[in-house]
């Protein structure tokens, strides 16, 4: 049995393995460290059964600890052969797919308390001496696995794809390490040779205090992931914020001083132009200086800051820029909030629209306006393609997907940040981004 523990083990441990990149030559690679793996466990299983029934207890007690935390462990190699990643990431995979591994045969072995023949036959393989039909006993086992596995991976497993990055903190894995062998191994080692009795009950008992563990465990592995994986986002997003609010300011100088520049150019210009009695024409030049002595001016200045400098990038790629924004109405929004809220609303409108070979549709729409004590802002333009959605927000279309959709979490969290309502729609090649907040609205204290 300790050889359908290992395959078992790798099993479940492959319903997590998503999103894990294979080493080269993974299939020579699996095959091999599966051979490994199985040799290994026949090898302990023989052992385990060399063991004498007169042995002292402890000396039976050691034997089982050391036997099946080994196999425990090398029944995790083909991770470290197969995939590329971290080691406490294979480590998060591997013990996952034990405990699911655990799991099942915790139910098999509870469905099988209830006929004693039925436990027989499957303790010993089939090769009881008593007349008890195998198939029923090999049915539940089977049964037992498919049904845990299939409902783990459409719990657990179905929304859950590594990339590389840290999944837990190096310290959690040691934990989860210990918890997971304290459960599956040790416990059912030492209930096995120094609790375990002929009744039924207890047994039952036993079996359904490792399914809640498992249960419980399981829990605790993708609860203690998701968290990670949130405080990883946030602190992308705070890292973003703050290159933002940088950016920013930059901008801000830089835009006010090419404008006072080219605002004196362009008076120097027609000067001397005058003085020359037109002889020389220096309109064009002064009208291609003016282009940048345009500030827009909607009466929210970091509004004005994104919406000159995108202006500039539009005009360059034929997008045709159009705003009909009243800044005021956002006085009450913190200036970071505002830069960071419409730079990312703009970047990502700008990029649809640059993959839209037709020129005359090249078009960035912004509005901004408010009714009643409600602020309404929309940004619409044009695409190509298909737009995803999940959760109802738009997936990135980039490839790296675990370094990217950022910008929308940060329009996400502002919009949640001040008590607003936001929607994303795309229909018929324009794609829409409407947000309603409350102008009254102060910073919610869970921004």
């Amino acid at each position: 049995m300790q050889v359908f523990t290992g395959i078992a083990i790798m099993l479940g441990a492959l319903l997590y393995c998503r999103g894990l990149e294979h080493k080269s030559h993974y299939v020579v690679r699996f095959v091999g460290s599966m051979v490994v793996v199985l040799v290994i466990s026949f090898v302990i299983e023989r052992v385990l059964r060399q063991i004498d029934t007169g042995a002292p207890i402890t000396y039976t007690l050691l034997a089982g600890l050391i036997g099946y935390t080994i196999l425990s462990i090398v029944a995790m190699l083909p991770l470290f052969v197969c995939y590329m990643a971290p080691a406490h990431t294979l480590w998060f995979v591997g013990i996952a797919g034990f405990t699911t591994k655990s799991l099942a045969s915790c139910l098999n072995l509870g469905v099988s308390l209830l006929n004693p023949e039925v436990l027989n036959v499957a303790i010993s393989a089939g090769m009881s001496e008593n007349h008890f039909p195998v198939g029923f006993a090999m049915l539940n086992l089977l049964g037992s696995f498919l049904l845990v596995y299939a409902i783990c991976y459409r719990t657990f497993a179905h929304h859950f794809q590594v990339n590389g990055t840290e999944i837990v903190k190096r310290s959690s894995i040691r934990f989860l390490i210990i918890c997971s062998l304290a459960i599956n191994v040790w416990a059912d080692i030492v209930w096995g040779v120094l609790v375990h009795s002929e009744g039924i009950i207890g047994d039952m008992v036993y079996c359904a205090l490792i399914i809640l563990s498992d249960i419980l465990l399981l829990l605790l592995l993708f609860g203690m992931f998701s968290e990670s994986q949130t405080e990883r986002e946030l602190e992308v997003v705070r890292t973003l914020w703050d290159q933002a609010c940088q950016q920013y300011e930059l901008e801000r100088t830089t835009i006010e001083a090419i404008n006072c520049k080219c605002h004196d150019l362009k008076h120097r210009l027609l000067q001397v132009q005058s003085r020359n009695d037109g002889a020389v024409d220096l309109s064009d030049i002064a009208d291609s200086v003016a282009i940048y002595d345009s500030s827009i001016n909607t009466g929210s200045e970091p509004l004005d800051v994104v919406l000159t400098s995108k202006s500039l990038y539009c005009q360059h790629n034929c997008i045709q820029l159009a705003c009909i924004a009243d800044g005021s109405c956002l006085s009450f929004m913190d200036v970071s909030d505002l830069y960071v809220l419409f730079g990312n609303l703009l970047d990502n409108a700008i990029e649809a629209a640059l993959g839209v070979d037709d020129l005359g549709r090249r078009y960035v729409r912004v509005s901004v306006n408010r009714h009643g004590c409600m602020v309404y802002i929309e940004v619409e333009n044009c695409f190509n393609g298909q737009v995803s959605f999940s959760n109802d927000l738009p997936v990135t279309t980039k490839a790296d997907k675990s370094n990217h959709g950022y910008g929308t979490l940060s329009i996400t969290q502002i919009v949640q940040k001040y008590d607003g309502s936001l929607s994303f729609l795309a229909k018929d090649g324009v794609f829409t981004v409407s947000m309603v907040i409350p102008v009254q609205s102060a910073p919610s204290s869970r921004a």
